[in-house]
Order: structure tokens, then C-alpha cells, then sequence
């Protein structure tokens, strides 16, 4: 069984851990002190991988922990994750049924409400006015979906959830495309 675990430290998010430079190590139990001059509105990625007491290094890439902190130097709560499989349904009355999954990943918030965004058919996700909220999220839930009044022309709408007052990255946006006017047919 190993005691001794090595640290190491991604700026911006988990692809950027760099697992050839470990900049601390753990050896036996209790906290560990990792040296880092905190900078408002950066992410922070701490990383940990076990060795062996034969010296075997693991290779694992999901034993994380994030770090932020605003700019009075207060630390903040881990962010929701993004949102994934966005996908977009016009019903029969030509409402749209909106459906994605979101998972609490490792070092991550698990989300407490989502916001819907649309590009109104611009091009440009509105990131400060949502078309929707979806507050009502039981813990641990993973499936979501709400109905959003018929558009009236095409359009692009993404999600991205909340916890703690934190908002986490939009998703990719699902397009919405508005089926043409059924023709009128005239009977003679």
C-alpha cells in the first residue's frame, strides 16, 4: 500500500496539468502544502498520482481539484461543469423540446439550476439574458429538458448550468430549424 503521492498543477483548466513536473509530493498521511501565488480569475488544477513503494508511478488523469479565487483573494467554490448532448426537437405544435445530460465531473460542482441561451438567429449566444431557467435539480441528477415556445426562425441554443452562484461553460449549441409553412391546397 502506498503512502507518497505526487502533486501537480494545470493553469486554466485539466488539460493543462503538466504531468512531467510534479510540484509537490505527499509522503505518509495528513495535508500537503502546495506553493502557489494565487492569481484573481485564473484556474487553478491540482492533480495527484500514487507511487508505489516499488517507485511505480500510476497513471491516472482524473484525480483532480480546482482552485479560484476572486479578486479580494477569497477563494471560490469549484464551477459546474458544461453541459453535453444538447440536443434540440420541434414538437408537433412546434414548441421545442431542449434535452442535454450533465455530469459532476471530479473537482467539479455538482450543478444546482441551468440557463438556456439563444443566438435569436444572430450567430451570437446572449450570454446575459437566458430564454429559460431550470431550477428545480434534484442531487444527482444527470437528464434534463424544457419545452420553449415555437421560434419563428432558424436559431442556435446552448446551456450552461449554475452552483453556487458560479456559472460553468456553455455548451455546444443545438441548432433549431423551423419547418416551412404547410401549403395551403385548394379544392376544387
Amino acid at each position: 500500500m502506498t503512502d507518497t503521492y505526487e502533486i501537480y498543477l494545470g493553469i486554466g483548466g485539466p488539460d493543462a496539468v503538466d504531468y512531467g513536473q510534479p510540484v509537490a509530493w505527499r509522503q505518509g498521511a495528513g495535508p500537503v502544502d502546495v506553493p502557489i501565488a494565487l492569481s484573481p480569475g485564473v484556474r487553478y488544477v491540482l492533480a495527484a498520482r500514487a507511487v508505489s513503494d516499488a517507485g511505480i508511478l500510476e497513471r491516472n488523469t482524473h484525480v483532480l481539484t480546482t482552485v479560484e479565487v476572486n479578486a479580494d483573494g477569497a477563494l471560490l467554490g469549484a464551477p459546474p461543469p458544461r453541459p453535453e448532448d444538447v440536443t434540440a426537437d420541434v414538437l408537433a405544435a412546434g414548441d421545442v423540446r431542449l434535452a442535454w445530460s450533465n455530469r459532476a465531473a471530479l473537482g467539479l460542482a455538482e450543478p444546482d439550476g441551468f440557463d438556456v441561451l439563444s443566438d435569436g438567429g444572430t450567430g451570437t449566444l446572449d450570454e446575459d439574458v437566458p430564454v429559460a431557467t431550470v431550477d428545480d435539480v434534484r442531487p444527482g441528477q444527470q437528464e434534463f429538458a424544457v419545452e420553449l415556445p415555437a421560434p419563428t426562425s432558424p436559431l442556435r441554443l446552448a446551456v450552461r448550468a449554475r452552483a453556487a452562484g458560479r456559472v460553468g461553460p456553455i455548451s455546444r449549441p443545438a441548432p433549431v430549424y423551423v419547418p416551412p409553412p404547410a401549403a395551403s391546397v385548394a379544392l376544387l
